[in-house]
């Protein structure tokens, strides 16, 4: 588990908390697409401590990075207002997609984190602050 915020390759990020039902749903099945795909993906908790997120991963067997925001930077410069988040984050720390709320079937996972490979400039840019 890290502080650091590790935007510095094309990933998937993922926003969390331990707190957030939708989250507690879908990480297991992010966990799974993780292993099934060659992706590189990021958790990023959301305003808890380590000993709280750090929980939750043993509880759950995450096996993808996990990166604390405990003082919410990371969530103010990629406008998250409302978890789970998922986004689509270019080299360059970019968000280039995004999408907001919970993902249920795998399927629809694994496609959404296919999108990163896809020719940037098919996708929808963010500008981030």
């Amino acid at each position: 588990m890290s502080t650091d915020d590790r935007m510095d390759r094309r990933r998937v990020a993922y926003f969390w908390a331990s707190w957030c039902n939708p989250c507690v749903n879908e990480l297991p099945l992010l966990n799974e697409a993780y292993k099934l795909s060659d992706v590189e993906m990021l958790a990023i908790n959301v305003g808890e401590n380590k000993e709280t997120a750090q929980k939750f991963v043993d509880r759950y067997e995450l096996e993808f990075p996990i990166v604390l925001d405990s003082d919410l930077n990371i969530k103010q410069n990629y406008q998250v207002v409302g978890m789970p988040l998922t986004v689509l984050i270019d080299e360059d720390g970019t968000m280039v997609e995004r999408h907001e709320g919970e993902l249920t079937e795998m399927e629809d996972i694994l496609n959404f984190m296919a999108r990163i490979k896809r020719d940037e400039k098919k996708l929808l840019r963010f500008q981030i602050k």
